[in-house]
């Protein structure tokens, strides 16, 4: 294949138009509701106090947000998995919607922090899979574009969420700022319908206290100890997940390959 050839498959005119186009509309759809939801709803949270009351729960309308989206992201290989990169969208399109409305018609701001709860919840699936689709859908000579443009995605969402959030918060209701996410949550479904195919879900038979324990073996540190002791204890990890769920767990966790670069060969 010559290099002009391969320009062409890797160029723009590529990036932009079928199968590609359609997923990089989910893909961008995905990031675009993140960065803007997360920031457009922060000019109602006050005005949203001043008017239901429910001050002491205002910090946890930011809190729950965030731990729900680091959880969403957290385990949204684990969903992907299971039921697959579309149902998981879908679904999380759903949550998200209900959180917004939930948030939108409440009475009691303490109904707001369960909206925003969702909100990030559903948030944070959505943008960890589309972040999963990027080089599963691409071919890596198109990925540096694709990277490129969801950069300048999350900076214009970044700037627009607060921009329209004030608009509407000052001239509208608070109410509304929630509901301003509607055509990034309709983009993302429709385009999820037709551009996602569905996945066969992976079963593995894998004890989930066995989960937890290689995700926290992986992440093991041992700054402290000499290198004698470190040889001692770096294959400690892997024995006990052999020993506790067998050899398959034990080489699927990867822990062989992550302690064993940290052990000195002298």
């Amino acid at each position: 294949m010559s290099s002009m050839e391969m320009t062409e498959k890797n160029g723009w005119s590529e990036l932009l138009s079928g199968a590609n186009l359609s997923l990089l509309t989910v893909i961008s759809s995905g990031i675009g509701l993140h960065a803007f939801n997360q920031f457009a709803v922060v000019t109602a949270l006050p005005v949203a106090v001043n008017e239901i009351g429910g001050a002491a729960f205002y910090s946890w309308a930011y809190s729950l947000y965030f731990v729900g989206s680091v959880a969403g992201g957290v385990t949204a290989v684990l969903f992907r998995e299971r039921f697959g990169a579309r149902v998981v969208l879908l679904l999380c399109c759903l949550i998200f919607s209900f959180g917004s409305v939930l948030s939108a018609i409440a009475g009691d701001f303490l109904w707001v922090v369960v909206g925003r709860a969702l909100q990030g919840l559903a948030d944070g699936l959505i943008v960890a899979v589309c972040y999963s689709l990027i080089p599963a859908g691409f071919r890596s000579g198109l990925l540096p574009k694709v990277f490129a443009i969801e950069a300048a995605i999350w900076a214009v969402a970044s700037f627009i969420g607060p921009l329209t959030g004030g608009f509407a918060t000052e001239h509208i209701s608070w109410r509304a700022t929630f509901l301003l996410s509607a055509p990034l949550i309709l983009l993302l479904l429709a385009y999820t319908a037709i551009a996602v195919s569905a996945e066969r879900p992976v079963r593995r038979r894998v004890n989930r206290w066995c989960r937890c324990f290689c995700a926290l073996s992986a992440h093991w540190r041992f700054p402290r100890l000499p290198p004698s002791r470190m040889r001692a204890c770096a294959p400690f990890p892997c024995w006990w997940a052999r020993r506790c769920c067998g050899p398959r767990c034990a080489r699927a966790s990867g822990l062989q390959s992550v302690f064993s670069p940290r052990i000195p060969s002298g």
